[in-house]
C-alpha cells in the first residue's frame, strides 16, 4: 500500500506497520529507510498505530525511545532522564511525567509527523504476524546496507539496541533472519494487502494534512467509542466507495439507479446513527447529487476512470 501519515488511511483491522524516516537512506530505502517495524495484538492496526501518534509515551516504547533521545541530545544531564539512561522517569514504563518532559510528548508527536510516514501489510492470523515480526526486525537490524546515519536521532536513545541496529526496536533484533520461502509468503501478502483509493481524502473533505497535538489529545480523550466509531464509517467507506468511485462521466444526465441509490441511502443511514468525524461531517447535510458532484471532481482531479477493486474487508 502506499505511504500513510495517519492511522485511518489503514483500510483494515490486522497487519504489521513499516515506518520509514525521511533523510535516513539507505541502498533498499532511498527515500527513507524502515526505522521500526511493529504489529496490532488486541487492538485493532489503526489503535496500535493512533496509541504511536497519541499524547501517552507509557501507551508506546516507540515514544518512550523518540522522547528519551530528543530530552538527551538537548540536554545530556536532564533530570527526567535521572539517574541513568533507561531508569528516568520518563523512560521507565508507567512512570509519570514531571511538569519539566509533559511538553516532550508534543515534540515526539511533531518528529514523527514531519519526520516519518508507515506502510502496513494485512495478515489477519495473530500467530503468523509474530512470526514476520520477529524475522523481519532481525533480518533488517542485520542488514549491512541498512545503516543509520551519523545524525540519526536513535543514536541518542538509552536502547544500544537501538543505537546499532537503526532500529526504533530492542526485541528480536539478534534473532533468526527471514528464510527464502517465508519471504515468498510476505510478498503475496503484500501483493494482495488492499489500499484506500487515492480520492477518498478529497472526497469526504479531508486529507493526509497530520493533525496537530490538541486535535490528538482531543480525539485520544474519546476513547474506545471514538475507536469503534471509525471502525464503521471504515467499513462502510472501505465496502462502498469503489461502487461509488465507477460512475461513469454520464451520469450527471440521468438519474442514480436503484442501486447506486442504495448505496447512497446505506452510506447516509450510518451516518445518522453515529457521530462522525470531521472529515466526515459533511455528508449528513449534502443531497446524493451533491455527494456524486464531489465523487466525480476528485475522480477527475486524480486522473480517474480506473477502479481500484475495492478494498477488501478484513476477517478480523
Amino acid at each position: 500500500m502506499p505511504p500513510c501519515t495517519q492511522p485511518l488511511q489503514v483500510p483494515f483491522e490486522s497487519g504489521l506497520y513499516f515506518f520509514f524516516e525521511k533523510g535516513e537512506e539507505s541502498t533498499h530505502g532511498p527515500e527513507g529507510r524502515i526505522v521500526r517495524v511493529g504489529k496490532n495484538k488486541s487492538r485493532s492496526l489503526q489503535q496500535r498505530l493512533r496509541q504511536h501518534f497519541g499524547t501517552q509515551k507509557n501507551s508506546s516504547v516507540f515514544r518512550k525511545y523518540v522522547g528519551g533521545a530528543l530530552i538527551r541530545r538537548r540536554d545530556p544531564g536532564a533530570g527526567c532522564l535521572a539517574p541513568g539512561p533507561g531508569k528516568g522517569h520518563w523512560e521507565r514504563q508507567d512512570e509519570h511525567k514531571c511538569s519539566m518532559c509533559e511538553p516532550v510528548e508534543g515534540s515526539v508527536s511533531e518528529y514523527l509527523h514531519k519526520h516519518t510516514n508507515f506502510r502496513c501489510v494485512r495478515i489477519h492470523e495473530s500467530d503468523e504476524r509474530s512470526e514476520f515480526e520477529r524475522v523481519l526486525i532481525a533480518t533488517i537490524a542485520q542488514c549491512p546496507l541498512c545503516v543509520a546515519s551519523p545524525t540519526w536521532l536513535g543514536r541518542d536513545a538509552y536502547s544500544i539496541k537501538v543505537q546499532r541496529t537503526g532500529l526504533w526496536n530492542s526485541d528480536y533484533t539478534g534473532g533468526q533472519t527471514i528464510s527464502a520461502q517465508d519471504l515468498r509468503r510476505f510478498e503475496d501478502l503484500a501483493a494482495v494487502t488492499p489500499s484506500l483509493p487515492p480520492s477518498i481524502a478529497s472526497v469526504f473533505g479531508g486529507d493526509s494534512t497530520p493533525l496537530d497535538d490538541d486535535e490528538i489529545r482531543r480525539q485520544e480523550l474519546s476513547g474506545e467509542r471514538h475507536y469503534a466509531m471509525l471502525a464503521v464509517v471504515r467499513r462502510v467507506v472501505s465496502a462502498l466507495i469503489d461502487s461509488i468511485a465507477a460512475l461513469d462521466d454520464g451520469f450527471e444526465h440521468r438519474e442514480p439507479d436503484d442501486g447506486l441509490s442504495r448505496i447512497l441511502v446505506a452510506l447516509q443511514n450510518v451516518l445518522d446513527v453515529i457521530d462522525p468525524p470531521e472529515p466526515f461531517y459533511h455528508l449528513q447535510r449534502d443531497s446524493p447529487r451533491a455527494i456524486l458532484r464531489r465523487i466525480k471532481a476528485a475522480r477527475r482531479g486524480h486522473g480517474g476512470g480506473e477502479s481500484t477493486g475495492g478494498p477488501e474487508r478484513s476477517g478480523d
